[in-house]
């Protein structure tokens, strides 16, 4: 294995499947990794999928990358077990509960109301995001659903020594009990790692139509009070309390303002928000930010907003042009997103909790091209 140099620093998870052929490899735990000075390194493995004789088809690997290693190497056989990490991920399965404690982050995904990243920290004190995720999706008509609410399902995807990952699954609900759209979030936890990746999935699970539109949809991550500044990429350092919001409205064109003042513009942002203040500050990163646009962060005081579907203004993707209009177009006309029966959409988004550690610009390298 060999990682693109110069392209990331520290430390990063990397998750790899390996093929084996028939009868070469009878167990996962058969397995070890050294790297280029021949050190043992920590891993974490399963099977996929079996050959009729029951050895390994497809081994599924997790290791800690470091920037300052040319390569790994991957042995098997009888005689080869892997390298233990000194502190693992510790996941409690309780009956109202799933907790994680991952060494220096640590989070709770309750079962009865579905909140997602409940009571988290950093390195045992309060994170600077205080409080639970959540997707806030407003239909066409301007009807209001959250998710949250008793879930439809929590479950521990995967769980070892390196990384777990905890699903949870359950529909937007409006106040009124209504249900649109389900929402989907994947929380990835790795030993010793001061950030998380959640992957936000949305699925059109409406039978009604063969189409529904929305209006918007957000991701709502509360801040601890004394969050006072962010930076959106290129862009200085804001007020919070002025209000900020940066808008990708096409591939090669983002502008960012303060309240109603226009402070910047560009073509491609670099797809993060860095929030400064109480909680050791937060940087959210979303892969592929300016790639799917329209996006858009806005924060304010107690609140950093991700727009996944951001709101439109007007009908700005209704043009003359037929060919771009059914190439690029064709689910944002009249100022709405327009979703066929079944479809789904998936986001991944690395919140780091400690990002005076590193600089915001190489840790977006990494969300953009992991090693």
């Amino acid at each position: 294995l060999f990682h693109r140099r110069g392209e990331f620093s520290g430390a990063w998870p990397v998750s790899a499947s390996v093929p084996f052929p028939k009868g070469r490899l009878m167990a996962a735990a058969c397995v070890s990794v050294r790297d280029d000075a021949g050190a043992g390194v920590p891993i974490q493995t399963s099977t996929l999928a079996r050959w009729e004789d029951g050895s390994v088809k497809v081994l599924l690997m997790d290791l800690i990358a470091d920037a300052d290693a040319k390569g790994y190497v991957l042995h098997y056989g009888s005689d080869c077990r892997p390298d233990s990490i000194e502190k693992g991920i510790s996941v409690e399965e309780g009956e109202d509960r799933v907790r994680v404690d991952a060494g220096r982050v640590a989070f709770a995904v309750d079962r009865r109301t579905g909140d997602v990243l409940a009571d988290l920290s950093i390195d045992g004190g309060p994170a600077a995001l205080s409080g639970p995720v959540r997707a806030e999706l407003v239909d066409a008509e301007g009807r209001a659903f959250v998710s949250g609410g008793p879930p439809d399902a929590v479950v521990v995807e995967r769980t070892g020594p390196l990384h777990a990952v905890i699903r949870v699954e359950g529909p937007h609900r409006a106040e009124d009990g209504g249900r649109l759209f389900r929402a989907i979030f994947k929380v990835h936890a790795y030993a010793g790692q001061p950030f998380l990746r959640v992957e936000h999935i949305f699925e059109n699970d409406r039978t009604e139509e063969e189409f529904t539109s929305i209006r918007s949809l957000y991701l709502t991550l509360p801040l601890r009070e004394g969050a006072t500044a962010v930076t959106l990429g290129e862009d200085p350092e804001l007020n919070l309390k002025d209000g900020v919001a940066l808008h990708q409205k096409f591939e090669d064109q983002y502008f960012v303002k303060a309240g109603e003042r226009d402070v910047g513009s560009g073509t491609r942002a670099p797809g993060y928000a860095l929030v400064r203040g109480a909680g050791g500050g937060l940087f959210a990163g979303v892969r592929h930010f300016y790639q799917n646009y329209p996006k858009s962060f806005a924060a304010g005081p107690g609140t950093l907003r991700l727009g996944i579907c951001p709101a439109l203004e007007g009908a700005p993707y209704d043009v003359d042009d037929e060919d771009m209009e059914v190439r690029l177009f064709f689910y944002l006309k009249g100022g709405r997103y327009k979703f066929r029966q079944g479809l789904s959409r998936r986001h991944d988004i690395v919140l780091h909790l400690a990002p005076g550690e590193v600089t915001a610009d190489g840790l977006m390298r990494q969300v953009e091209a992991p090693p």
